[in-house]
């Protein structure tokens, strides 16, 4: 079986949490337009590192 199949799990859960992570970060933009503060638990969110930074220099350099 080809590695791609076997990796589509892993993305489709990657894509939640991502989606999830956007819905935050869209939320923290709605509230800063209002002028209010952004809630620490959502800093936190909002700042969760999306792909290690060694994963993601392997993918891109292996374009």
């Amino acid at each position: 079986m080809h590695s791609f199949w076997l990796s589509v799990p892993a993305m489709l859960e990657m894509s939640a949490l991502i989606g999830d992570i956007f819905e935050v970060a869209k939320e923290a933009g709605r509230h800063l337009a209002k002028g209010q503060k952004i809630s620490q638990e959502t800093l936190d969110i909002v700042s969760l590192e999306l792909m290690p930074t060694e994963k993601y220099v392997q993918v891109v350099t292996s374009i």
